[in-house]
């Protein structure tokens, strides 16, 4: 069984409740400029605090649940 495989069996408990974008791109399997286009646009929900950007678990696998969107021009 490969990374990418094992990384689909993470259990929920495991991941920070507040993810960095890179953290959110890895765990939907998208490359980190596809996770802060879809950050900048406003498909994930996220919060920014200074130079920081967060978004909430939850909110990561609700998107893995009910689908990715399309990638964003």
């Amino acid at each position: 069984m490969n990374h990418d495989a094992i990384q689909s069996y993470i259990k929920i408990d495991d991941v920070p409740v507040m993810l960095t974008v890179e953290e959110f791109g890895k765990l939907l399997r998208i490359s980190r400029n596809t996770a802060y286009a879809y950050v900048r646009s406003g498909v994930v929900p996220s919060v920014k605090g200074g130079k920081q950007i967060r978004i909430f678990r939850d909110d990561v696998y609700a998107m893995r649940r009910f689908g990715i969107p399309p990638d964003i021009p």
